[in-house]
């Protein structure tokens, strides 16, 4: 079978989960024997539309596309992407396409796809189809909770969360030093200045003068929706909320995704006689909800725990480098300390033996996060807000625990038990496994093909 995976940005460039699941799942396919094409998004240059390169990223055969619709609303339909997309299908004859994430692309792929017959797949990682903010965070920093697209969408894209003043001077200057020097980080910081600009802080560039315009872009979204053969989501939460999300007028499916696991080493975490030590990975960004972790870390006594997080800003983003300034002022607290430089992904059975219980605080309805499989495969509890993905793989009081979506203290109260219970991190470590593994998870991904091919006949 020839596979052709659609995603909105690749590696090497991007570096983050769709990306990587992207790649992974392609590699583990190619090894059963398919043949696996990945096409990339990328945001174009402001003077130039669109236009097409291919390159390769070790096993795998990229085409990437440079798309900017440049005109409001432009992203809906474009003839000169359709074009484009009708004749690299045409080169590569696949014999399925998979859709890992539209964003940086045109809804006019999934309708000449669906007009040349070949089977469609979709995979939901977040809300972006949906909501222009992706992932149901509203400008004001709050969950949005059941929103109602005609009323909601349009103040909430009209709000902006505050910066503190006395961050966003010292944040254009880290801006500036981060980026100075890098001749690809000035042109993507070109690219987002003049998309931003264009699209009031909204991309892809959508038209804010009445709720109208949100209406149409919902509703030409759905559409393209429904010309799917399967639409999957990679946990049952994220399923249920965009079926929501859509008025129940298309089905979503739940395949939950199990990142490469046998990086991971398994270890019994064992309570010994130094600090408890607490970890968080993944990018420092607001609706991670490392700001919370921070302050909640606050109410531990002092010497009897550490916190080590891992990672870092987008540093081509003058909001992030801002509230990164933020995280670093919360941080100076005995105990934390925060690993900012990348690491390989073959380095994670050592990062990972560097902590005891994980911790993920996204205040968002986070789709299901690589990071948390990887800790139970390591055998590490987690501790994860009671809403969202994690959620499903997390058996409170067996393999972790589970606090109130952004409650503060209520995850003091969890943080708290791996102290006060000496014994209780031996035991949730005991218990610690990821849901399935990756082979379990190709062999879903391939009979759910097999599916959608056989109906399509």
């Amino acid at each position: 079978m020839k596979i052709l995976h659609v995603v909105h940005q690749f590696l090497p460039y991007h570096h983050h989960g769709a990306e990587i699941s992207t790649y992974e799942l392609g590699v583990m396919q190619q090894a059963a024997g398919h043949e696996v094409v990945v096409v990339a998004g990328e945001t174009s240059p402001h003077e130039q539309c669109l236009f097409h390169e291919q390159y390769s990223y070790r096993e795998l055969k990229v085409h990437r596309i440079y798309f900017n619709p440049q005109t409001p609303n432009g992203w809906l339909s474009h003839d000169g992407f359709a074009q484009l997309w009708r004749g690299l299908v045409e080169s590569e004859q696949p014999d399925l396409v998979h859709v890992q994430h539209l964003m940086n692309l045109s809804l006019s792929l999934v309708d000449v796809t669906h007009e040349m017959g070949i089977p469609l797949v979709l995979t939901l990682r977040d809300f972006s189809l949906l909501c222009p903010r992706i992932n149901l965070v509203k400008g004001d920093g709050n969950v949005c909770i059941d929103p109602d697209l005609e009323s909601d969408c349009l103040p909430c894209l009209k709000q902006k969360r505050p910066m503190e003043s006395g961050d966003l001077l010292p944040a254009a200057v880290d801006l500036l030093r981060e980026n100075i020097l890098s001749p690809r980080s000035w042109d993507i910081l070109r690219r987002l200045i003049s998309a931003r600009l264009r699209s009031r802080k909204v991309f892809p560039p959508l038209s804010l003068s009445s709720g109208d315009d949100i209406l149409r872009r919902n509703e030409e979204v759905i559409r393209r929706l429904q010309k799917f053969d399967r639409i999957t989501a990679i946990s049952e939460d994220t399923a249920s909320r965009f079926e929501r999300l859509a008025d129940n007028r298309v089905s979503v499916q739940t395949l939950q995704q199990v990142p490469d696991t046998g990086r991971c080493l398994w270890k019994q975490r064992i309570r010994g006689d130094g600090h408890l030590r607490f970890g968080y990975l993944g990018k420092m960004s607001y609706v991670k909800g490392v700001h919370l972790l921070l302050r909640a870390f606050r109410y531990l006594p002092l010497g009897q725990a550490k916190l080590l997080l891992f990672g870092g800003p987008t540093r081509t983003d003058i909001r992030q480098l801002a509230f990164w300034r933020k995280l670093k002022r919360l941080s100076k607290w005995p105990g934390v300390q925060i690993f900012s430089d990348p690491f390989d992904p073959a380095e994670i059975a050592e990062v990972m033996n560097q902590i005891d219980v994980l911790i993920v605080p996204s205040i968002w309805f986070e789709a299901y996060g690589r990071v948390v499989a990887e800790a139970l495969a390591s055998g590490i509890p987690v501790i994860c807000s009671d809403e969202g993905g994690p959620a499903s793989v997390i058996q409170p009081d067996i393999n972790g625990l589970t606090f109130h979506l952004g409650d503060e203290m209520d995850l003091v109260t969890k943080m708290r038990r791996f102290i006060d219970e000496p014994d209780l991190l031996e035991r949730m470590s005991s218990e610690a496994h990821p849901p399935k593994t990756p082979d379990q998870y190709l062999d879903e991904v391939l009979s759910m093909y097999a599916d959608v091919i056989e109906k399509k006949l």
